[in-house]
């Protein structure tokens, strides 16, 4: 759900930003021209919040759903699994948990283990969670009743993996399709159950798998992957107004962690300092996860276009770039800025700095619908 957006509130303020920081005014000018920013800001962003606001996930999500349906003129039902944990090392280590973003945007739901049934002609959502052993609360904590996880996700209802396949045969005893994504079919997932390590440590996921393909041996009901990539991709191509307010909010904490950034950088500082300023302040505005690892680059790492090591020292006349975007409900902004690490350019930075920006002046002038 990477969607590029303005680092500011509204244009104006952005450019206003740009240029005080550019200049480094000092005294009252500076103090009017802060005071001056952070108005336009404050006036954008209540219009903003007006226009586009964060409303209740249950109620994004039903949207985004009934839309899918509406969209899904194949018949059957929708499948789609959330995915589960990914091991890293040892017994008990595992990679930091990330649905998948088709699950994600129909659903909402954060946690490994999940998948989800949509019934197109009556948008019946279904929702589908691990049978977690008990004594694995002391590990990672128990998971809520079916009924008190169908009420958090605004699900008609809720069942455990391991009743996939028997509440399908029971509720769509004459299920001609199941439409899934590529990576959920069972013919790509079949390998997988032979895997002595990914059966020990990919235990949820195995639930799903299971059902599956015991589905699969049902000789009237196929498996379609021609339709849902396609019908999930264009609904995610139109945002809807809460989406928006997502991709506003993401770009309001992003925003602020760019700024964080100008404020910690000096020479002598490592780029990865200039990362966790970033991922603090973002955090500070309740942005608990990046939308992709974030490029800091000093100097001529600058130049290189997906620089992720972000581990050199940053020198006196450096330019520091930074793309980086923190994500809300799974929508992230993309935000790239150039500033000097000393706060003030060269001549020769401050001309180039200033030609980019006349251009990208001029491109967002031209921006409007048709074009």
């Amino acid at each position: 759900m990477r969607c590029s957006m303005l680092a500011q509130s509204g244009a104006g303020a952005t450019q206003q930003c740009l240029r005080a920081f550019t200049a480094r005014p000092r005294g009252r000018k500076a103090t009017r021209i802060a005071a001056s920013v952070a108005a336009a800001e404050s006036l954008s962003q209540a219009k903003q919040l007006q226009d586009y606001p964060v409303i209740d996930l249950r109620q994004q999500t039903r949207e985004i759903r009934t839309r899918i349906c509406q969209e899904t003129l194949a018949g059957g039902l929708i499948y789609i699994s959330g995915g589960d944990l990914k091991h890293r090392n040892g017994s008990d280590v595992y990679y930091k948990f990330r649905p998948n973003s088709h699950f994600a945007y129909l659903t909402g739901v954060t946690e490994p283990g999940f998948a989800c049934l949509l019934d197109p002609e009556t948008q019946r959502f279904t929702l589908v969670a691990p049978k977690v052993p008990d004594d694995a609360a002391v590990w990672w904590g128990g998971l809520p009743s079916l009924d008190d996880l169908a009420e958090q996700a605004g699900a008609d209802t809720c069942i455990y993996a391991q009743d996939l396949q028997k509440h399908i045969q029971q509720q769509y005893p004459d299920l001609p399709t199941l439409h899934v994504l590529d990576l959920d079919h069972p013919s790509q997932q079949q390998q997988l159950l032979d895997i002595p390590h990914f059966k020990q440590h990919q235990q949820q996921q195995i639930q799903q798998l299971e059902a599956l393909q015991g589905l699969r041996s049902n000789p009237h009901c196929q498996f379609n992957t021609a339709f849902l990539e396609n019908t999930l991709n264009r609904c995610r191509s139109y945002k809807t107004v809460a989406e928006i307010g997502c991709l506003l909010e993401a770009s309001r904490g992003s925003a602020a962690g760019h700024k964080a950034m100008w404020a910690a950088c000096r020479s002598g500082v490592r780029e990865y300092q200039l990362e966790a300023a970033f991922v603090h302040a973002a955090a500070q505005h309740g942005l608990m996860h990046l939308g992709y690892p974030c490029i800091v680059g000093a100097g001529r790492n600058a130049a290189i276009l997906h620089y992720e090591r972000n581990n050199a020292v940053v020198g006196p006349d450096d330019l520091v770039l930074v793309d980086a975007g923190a994500e809300f409900r799974h929508y992230t902004a993309d935000i790239t800025r150039t500033f000097p690490a000393s706060g003030r350019f060269t001549p020769q930075q401050r001309d180039i700095y200033n030609l980019v920006l006349s251009l990208q002046e001029h491109a967002l002038s031209l921006i409007k619908p048709g074009v």
